[in-house]
Parts: C-alpha cells; sequence; structure tokens
C-alpha cells in the first residue's frame, strides 16, 4: 500500500512541475512578443492571455 502511495505522489509531483514549466515558457513567450512588438516601433492593438498561459494572443500594428 505505501509503495501506491509513493507512486502517486510521484507522479502528482510530475504532473505539477511539467506544467509549471510550460506555463513559463509559454509566459516568456507572450512577453517577448509584446516586447518585439513595441521594439519595432508597433503598437500592441490588441493581447490577451488565457489563465495558465495555455494560450495566448499579441496583435501589433506597424
Amino acid at each position: 500500500m505505501k509503495r501506491k502511495s509513493l507512486r502517486n505522489s510521484l507522479i502528482a509531483i510530475i504532473a505539477v512541475t511539467v506544467l509549471s514549466a510550460s506555463s513559463y515558457f509559454s509566459y516568456s513567450g507572450y512577453t517577448t512578443a509584446k516586447q518585439e512588438c513595441l521594439a519595432n516601433d508597433g503598437t500592441i492593438t490588441e493581447h490577451q492571455l488565457d489563465i495558465w498561459t495555455a494560450s495566448w494572443s499579441v496583435d501589433c500594428e506597424q
């Protein structure tokens, strides 16, 4: 019984780690897109960031 509990705990830790890492890298891409738009003298017309940063969009006009 103890082995099963340890296995489930490890699976949960791995899942949280993967979700956290993917959220971090997605948010990093979002901020990079906004910074590049502003660096190229663009105007951000619309930006959307979903919860957990699963999906995002940045519209930039030159």
